[in-house]
C-alpha cells in the first residue's frame, strides 16, 4: 500500500508539467508548426524508453513512476 502511494506522489508531480506542456504543443499546432511539434513528441518517446524503462525494470513501479517525473 506504502508503495502505491509513493508512485501516486511522484507521479502527481507529472501533472505540473503536464499543464505546461500541453498548452505550448497546443500553440505550435495552431500556429501551423507541425515539425516542431513532432520532433518534441519523438524525443519525449525515445526518453520514456531510455529512462523509465530501466527505472521499471530496476525498482518496479517507483521507478518508473519516478522516471515519468523526471521526463516532466
Amino acid at each position: 500500500m506504502v508503495a502505491g502511494n509513493l508512485a501516486l506522489n511522484v507521479i502527481g508531480v507529472n501533472t505540473i508539467f503536464a499543464s505546461i506542456t500541453t498548452p505550448i504543443t497546443n500553440l505550435l499546432n495552431a500556429v501551423g508548426k507541425i515539425k516542431i511539434t513532432f520532433y518534441l513528441m519523438l524525443m519525449w518517446t525515445v526518453l520514456t524508453y531510455l529512462i523509465v524503462l530501466p527505472l521499471a525494470l530496476k525498482y518496479g513501479v517507483n521507478g518508473a513512476a519516478l522516471g515519468y517525473a523526471l521526463l516532466g
